[in-house]
């Protein structure tokens, strides 16, 4: 798994590429987890500006609110300015994060996916599912507190809401429409970034994102037992919780 972020630092201004999928565990030495994040924004000189360029399918949930929470507390104590730049795609969480920018930049090519909070959580009993819903439904309250506070008055929350439980694509122009963005004249073509098993999730990709899907590559997995898989996905679920706790500790 590729690392989710590049960080650039010059003097006062510091650059953030945010390209493919947001993830929490370390696969190797190159990718990047929570912690290594968060040393990278303490590390930003008071007063200077943020830039961050969105080019991602989404990701965790968990791992994107608790981000935010660090975003947010830069400006509020350093002062910092962050500027956001839609690349090309920035679908589901990916599609949240920017709304909290100073000054969200969009491209012709530029698309967001705006859908409900998902969970991978499976071979779990009543507790844990209830556990996990109430995780949940926090994150999409907060998730829609995000969006409203950059929406135009041609947004409501009633048609955000509906936006979410369908899945809804937008354009460059439905962008504009929606949100208070600032529109480019530079053009950018939109080029795949995709986690073809993270895409495969959403229902109503559009073709010319299907199209730039590349083939997966071939591997031979070994198959887990159930009870392997049961405690595999108990360990998600703490550590989402102890991303939830930590996030709203640096609230």
């Amino acid at each position: 798994m590729n690392k989710f972020y590049n960080f650039v630092s010059n003097n006062n201004k510091s650059e953030l590429y945010l390209y493919g999928a947001i993830v929490s565990e370390k696969w190797s030495d190159d990718d990047i987890d929570f912690k290594d994040f968060k040393n990278a924004i303490d590390n930003l000189n008071n007063d200077s500006t943020l830039e961050v360029y969105v080019n991602s399918p989404g990701g965790e949930v968990f791992v994107t609110q608790s981000i935010i929470s660090l975003l947010k507390r830069a400006k509020a104590t350093k002062n910092i300015t962050l500027d956001c730049y839609i690349d090309g795609l920035g679908a589901s969480c990916a599609s949240w994060l920017p709304m909290i920018a100073d000054n969200l930049y969009i491209y012709d090519g530029s698309m967001l996916m705006l859908h409900k909070p998902m969970s991978s959580l499976f071979f779990a009993n009543a507790d844990d599912m209830k556990k996990e819903i109430e995780l949940l439904d926090k994150i999409e309250s907060q998730m829609i507190e995000n969006y409203m506070a950059r929406a135009k008055e041609t947004l409501t929350e009633e048609t955000l809401k509906d936006m979410l439980s369908k899945e809804t694509w937008l354009t460059a122009d439905e962008i504009e429409n929606y949100f208070n963005v600032i529109r480019l004249n530079t053009s950018k073509k939109l080029v795949a970034c995709l986690d073809k098993e993270l895409m495969d999730k959403y229902k109503n990709v559009p073709e010319e994102l299907k199209e730039k899907q590349e083939e997966p590559e071939t591997t031979e997995e070994v198959p887990k037992d159930d009870k392997e898989s049961e405690e595999e996905e108990k360990k998600k679920l703490e550590n989402k919780i102890k991303l939830l706790d930590l996030e709203l500790a640096l609230i």
